[in-house]
């Protein structure tokens, strides 16, 4: 192929001829077909056709291995990662659920004894009377009428039923190992405090069976506290005979339309007898009467007074009587403007006169 160049050159009336010949030629020779010896392209070879990869596939391949590589070592990695995580996290979560309960079972087990709801008290009180089991055994007293004197000032706070100074039901009490024989205290004395030889017919001053100590009352929260202790004794258990009357201690106070004392609560069990006209028990004296048959007819009209909203509730005079023995024991205690009283002291409500 030089050869032909050569002469073509050579040729001194064809030298344009030449010069076009040799262009053709080197442009016909670049653009001839190269020998290829390389396997195909891994791109275009069949599959399943081995051969060697050239750098720029094995370049290729080697950026895409790394991205198949990656992808199939986060899911390796992370299981790895979360069960260590989780199996450590969840022991140490763990427990604080656990002592939590604990803690709050335990609060509540010390708290439930100390602080225990007093209508809970008052029924497991083997001493606080049974109102169904009181009257069984209760029958209607001799006829009578009962007075319904307007209230002195606002009714009551709150359903009287619910009132710890007027339903002595809700405190209860414990009885105590303090002297059962009335006590000559010195001091002032009231002469016309209402007189305990006048709740029996006779007059007398009966046996006292058991001295007791009331339970203190906590308002702010609804629930009893600590049996009182100054006075040492703030009610007694009296001896009676089953079935006799009790009449309404008598006094020296009239609240007016011949009447001696206002009915605070009743129930077929219980009683609370006011001496003034207010519907509270912070001025002046205020009975509590337990384990006493009250008579039909004046719990029937306290009932029927209480629910038209105690702006009226009955009234009671010197020697009237209220209700019978159940038992053989009848529970007395007092107030005085609130504070409760020792019910030995002889000066004050065993009086000779």
């Amino acid at each position: 192929m030089l050869l032909t160049v050569i002469m073509i050159v050579k040729n001194k009336n064809a030298t344009l001829f030449g010069c076009a010949a040799i262009l053709l030629v080197l442009v016909g020779y670049a653009a001839r077909p190269q020998e290829n010896n390389s396997p195909p392209s891994p791109v275009n070879a069949p599959h399943g056709v081995p051969g060697r990869l050239s750098p720029a596939a094995m370049h290729t391949m080697a950026l895409d291995a790394p991205a198949i590589s990656t992808a199939t070592a986060v899911p390796t990695l992370e299981p790895t990662y979360t069960a260590t995580g989780t199996s450590t996290a969840l022991p140490t979560n763990t427990p604080s659920p656990t002592s939590t309960p604990t803690r709050t079972a335990t609060k509540a087990a010390t708290a439930t004894p100390s602080k225990t709801p007093v209508p809970s008290f008052a029924s497991s009180n083997l001493m606080a009377p049974v109102a169904a089991a009181a009257s069984a055994v209760c029958g209607a007293g001799p006829a009578q009428t009962y007075a319904a004197l307007s209230v002195s000032g606002a009714p009551a706070d709150r359903p009287a039923a619910m009132h710890a100074d007027l339903n002595l039901g809700l405190r209860g009490w414990v009885e105590t190992d303090a002297s059962r024989a009335l006590l000559n205290l010195g001091g002032p004395s009231d002469t016309r405090a209402p007189q305990l030889v006048t709740l029996f017919a006779p007059r007398r001053v009966p046996d006292i069976a058991a001295a007791y100590a009331v339970y203190n009352w906590d308002f702010g929260t609804g629930r009893r506290t600590m049996p009182l202790n100054m006075p040492a004794v703030s009610m007694l258990g009296l001896t009676t005979a089953p079935g006799e009357t009790f009449y309404l201690p008598s006094s020296g106070y009239d609240i007016g339309e011949g009447q001696n004392a206002l009915v605070l609560y009743a129930a077929p069990s219980r009683i609370t007898l006011k001496y003034t006209r207010e519907d509270n028990v912070a001025n002046g004296y205020t009975l509590h009467i337990e384990n006493v048959c009250v008579d039909p007819q004046l719990l029937a009209l306290y009932q029927s007074l209480d629910d038209a909203g105690r702006r009226r509730l009955p009234g009671i005079h010197n020697g009237q009587s209220f209700g019978s023995a159940a038992g053989g024991r009848i529970l007395v205690g007092i107030q005085d403007s609130g504070a409760w009283m020792d019910p030995r002291a002889r000066k004050d409500w065993w009086q000779e006169r």
